[in-house]
């Protein structure tokens, strides 16, 4: 994967600066929008195709779009 957007937003969080990342692989045609680079403890998905990463605290750690062009 690559990254296509390095910093789109930033936010401030307890304990640093952290800012989303949105990576696409073009051979899967799949989309990862990562707003932590906390680890992910559990990954639902709520729609055909897209997942949504949760962290410990059951923040949101990323999104994957699956078929995303």
């Amino acid at each position: 994967m690559e990254v296509i957007t390095a910093y789109l937003a930033s936010k401030i969080d307890r304990y640093r600066m952290t800012g989303m990342r949105v990576y696409y692989d073009p051979k899967h045609d799949v989309m990862y929008m990562e707003f932590s680079d906390r680890s992910v403890v559990d990954t639902v998905e709520v729609k055909e195709g897209i997942l949504i990463d949760y962290g410990e605290n059951d923040e949101i750690v990323g999104i994957e779009k699956i078929d995303a062009s």
